[in-house]
């Protein structure tokens, strides 16, 4: 009885630690996992002193992280994350139960986090889509503040008909990116264009239309050549850019030329009510949306996300390499089109800053 506590088994200590708690002869004991740690023999005489101290009419509120020791309770609360989460009483109070009970509530946790996890990367992925069109709003939004004309008819097509160049060429980058590659070149080649339609397609029409089919089809076979020399895509475009350059100075040394009287009308036209840029930019994302969506869109994509599996099922990497070349070249040249009508003339060096 002389020795400190410290000086005793672990099995003592624990016996002397729940003696000085039943000293006090309190109708309710409170006991932390009292049998963690401790021998066969030592959890035997604490589980007869419990119930000598239950039967004596204590209550005893026991945390344990033995299932054996819940069997013998009367109720049983079981936690989990720091809540209740299930309560047992009588023959309710089984291990299957106990276990049951707190892993279904995790599972429920971990689907309500996967949910709300899945909720917000929602909303932040749409915010991040959004944000292009925030973005312009916001900036629109301080200039009408500043000049109320900017929201006029005129005003908007002041301010958004430059941009329908950079949104056909956004769209044909869009489906070079698609294939996981990137075009250097698009933006010279949407300049070479702008000068063929200013300067042939003006002095002769059928020359000029032929040079236009003539510059797409070199577009388009960027793709093949792409696949056959299996030459990365940045460099073909990017030594395709100085030969799109290159020609544009051979026809047209220092800006000029004249846009065609048709081609002013398609892009000048006023329907009273919209603005003319508004309708077109939104005509050039419906066609988009369109080709996006087509069997001939959902393979294109297919090759840029995984060209191995595209081949293994019987596409041809070359025959949609050249459909790709050849849908971008044609927005580019609507692009360098939209330039040289916007423009009312031309310059080799218009489209540089779209790369």
């Amino acid at each position: 009885f002389g020795s400190n506590i410290l000086e005793l088994s672990g099995g003592n200590q624990q016996k002397a630690l729940v003696a000085r708690a039943l000293v006090a002869d309190t109708p309710i004991v409170l006991l932390d996992d009292p049998t963690r740690g401790v021998d066969i023999a030592t959890k035997q005489d604490f589980y007869r002193l419990c119930n000598d101290i239950a039967r004596g009419g204590r209550t005893l509120i026991w945390h344990t992280t033995e299932d054996a020791e819940l069997l013998a309770c009367d109720r049983v609360l079981v936690f989990s994350g720091g809540c209740i989460v299930k309560e047992l009483a009588g023959e309710a109070i089984t291990e299957s139960a106990v276990v049951g009970a707190s892993f279904a509530q995790q599972t429920d946790k971990a689907a309500s986090a996967r949910r709300s996890g899945a909720v917000g990367a929602g909303l932040a992925r749409r915010l991040v889509n959004a944000a292009p069109f925030i973005g312009l709003a916001a900036v629109l939004a301080v200039m009408m503040s500043a000049n109320p004309a900017v929201a006029s008819i005129f005003g908007l097509d002041l301010l958004l008909m430059p941009a329908l160049s950079l949104v056909l060429v956004t769209a044909a980058q869009m489906f070079i990116v698609g294939g996981s590659e990137i075009d250097l070149g698009v933006g010279a080649f949407a300049g070479l264009v702008s000068v063929l339609s200013a300067t042939l397609l003006y002095d002769q029409p059928w020359l000029g239309a032929l040079a236009l089919a003539a510059a797409i089809a070199a577009y388009a076979g960027l793709g093949g050549l792409i696949q056959a020399r299996k030459i990365p895509a940045i460099v073909v475009t990017l030594g395709a850019s100085f030969i799109w350059v290159g020609i544009g100075y051979a026809l047209q040394p220092t800006p000029g030329g004249t846009s065609p009287e048709w081609l002013s009308t398609m892009f000048n036209w006023s329907l009273g009510f919209v603005p003319t840029s508004i309708i077109l930019i939104a005509a050039v994302a419906v066609v988009m949306f369109v080709i996006d969506r087509l069997p001939l869109g959902v393979v294109l994509r297919g090759f840029g996300n995984n060209p191995t599996a595209m081949i293994r099922s019987g596409w041809s990497p070359t025959r949609y390499a050249l459909v790709r070349y050849l849908v971008a070249g044609l927005f580019a040249a609507a692009a360098g089109l939209s330039l040289t009508a916007i423009n009312t003339a031309s310059d080799i060096n218009s489209g540089n800053s779209f790369t």
